[in-house]
């Protein structure tokens, strides 16, 4: 999607980062009546984690906080198929947690409370009604919980799919092109400066969104905004064509896997990632610190490639130094081998008729967390006219369709109908932030 023109001199708004965040926001302003400019560093939209996610469009196990943002964006998923005219990979057969704890029921149970006060269908099962739902597995689970109508859809289809809707309404987006400062005067933002084709070149506008998913804390520190943030990088694999099962998109407590559109299972390690520290994570340290403690065996440290490639972008006079936004670029991050093998070993043993299963690929991705694993959507942070919208924390694919509207419409000056109070940065500086809500 790269503009086969020279990037415009303005803007209605400009929005860094063409992830799914970035070109739903981008979606629904035209669905407003203004002309967004999507300006993404990459060669295409989604090649960072809103393309390598597992494809869960989930409301069940949501934190309190951010459930009234996903039933909004489940509401959009069930249609945006049909109104974009482009696959999606969409499919809603619902999803389906599995235990063997009696302590893990009393969670479902007690979420299961939470989503009828938002009239969230769901249903706490019996061991028995598990397999019933999901049969053809080598293993009797004593409890599920399950939302009917959650879904899944293809991370690599749907993200090019809403971009597509962009352009035909009108708006622009311009890949290979990275945003290198964001300008302002007077405490107002007035545009932004990127470099596409090796060239530099200023596109103004009043309204800067800085949806840039792991590059976000990057682009606030040049604002002077402390932004807390961390990247976990997270490992997927895909297997081959298997016989269709319509089984629900599920997890158990080790793995979480669905079976796509196409007849392939998408599988992970589930709540076990990797993070490859950089420079950055000293001074984020204090806000994670509680977390890490209390769950050090579902993330390893990584000191490596990632640290010293950081390290050396930040020395004066290099590249990365000049231009922040290509130093150590996130690619193509790879993938643990651990994690793939364990998960496909888990596979074939969850159901025996997949025991000659063959990988088709496995990718990694990363994941920008925050402290409390909710999102930041934040205009009242840096200069007037710049609107923060990051930290989706893993739960950024399904939740995005629902964020993109409710960001246009605060950037339109519409009512959201979403309370965004829990939401506002200023929660990790005052310590009203709580620990993560974590069903899942």
């Amino acid at each position: 999607m790269n503009a086969p023109f020279n990037l415009p001199k303005s803007a209605d708004v400009i929005i860094v980062g063409g992830g799914i965040v970035g070109c739903s926001i981008a979606y629904y302003l035209c669905k407003r009546g203004m002309k967004p400019l999507v300006l993404e560093k990459n060669h295409k939209v989604a090649w960072e984690q809103s393309g390598r996610n597992w494809g869960f469009v989930r409301q069940l196990g949501r934190d309190p906080l951010e459930l009234p943002m996903m039933i909004r964006s489940n509401r959009l998923w069930c249609g945006l198929e049909k109104e974009l005219g482009q696959p999606m990979g969409w499919q809603q057969h619902g999803i389906l947690g599995m235990t063997d704890d009696n302590a893990v029921v009393a969670h479902y149970e007690e979420w299961q409370d939470i989503a009828r006060q938002h009239d969230v269908e769901t249903k706490v099962l019996s061991g028995a009604e598990v397999a019933a739902l999901a049969p053809g597995m080598n293993r009797n689970w004593s409890a599920g919980v399950y939302v009917p109508n959650d879904g899944n859809a293809d991370p690599e289809l749907a993200t090019a799919a809403i971009a597509s809707g962009v352009v035909r309404d009108g708006g622009a987006i311009v890949t290979n092109c990275a945003v290198v400062d964001v300008e302002h005067n007077g405490g107002r933002i007035t545009g932004v400066v990127a470099e596409h084709e090796n060239t530099r070149h200023t596109v103004k506008s009043s309204l800067v969104v800085c949806a840039a998913g792991a590059w976000s804390s990057t682009i606030a520190d040049w604002l002077g905004i402390s932004l807390p943030q961390l990247r976990l990088r997270a490992t997927v694999a895909r297997t081959e064509t298997l016989e269709r099962t319509l089984i629900p998109a599920s997890w158990t407590p080790t793995m979480g896997f669905v079976q796509r559109w196409d007849g392939c299972f998408n599988l992970a390690a589930l709540d076990i990632s990797d993070h490859d520290i950089r420079v950055s994570d000293v001074k984020q340290a204090r806000y994670f610190l509680r977390d890490y403690r209390e769950n050090r065996s579902r993330v390893q440290l990584r000191l490596g490639g990632a640290f010293f490639r950081d390290l050396w972008g930040r020395l004066p006079g290099t590249e990365g130094q000049a231009d922040p936004l290509h130093r150590a670029r996130i690619g193509n991050p790879r993938p643990n081998p651990r994690r793939v093998n364990d998960t496909l070993k888990e596979l074939r043993a969850l159901y025996p008729q997949f025991r000659d299963v063959a990988l088709k690929k496995a990718w990694a991705g990363y994941i920008e967390i925050t402290p409390d694993m909710l999102p930041v959507i934040e205009a009242g942070a840096g200069p007037d006219g710049f609107v923060i919208v990051t930290g989706l924390s893993g739960h950024g694919f399904g939740i995005g369709p629902g964020v993109g509207e409710t960001v246009a419409d605060l950037v339109a000056g519409r009512k959201t109908g979403i309370d965004l109070s829990p939401f506002r940065l200023g929660r990790f500086e005052d310590g009203t932030w709580s620990a993560p809500y974590n069903l899942i």
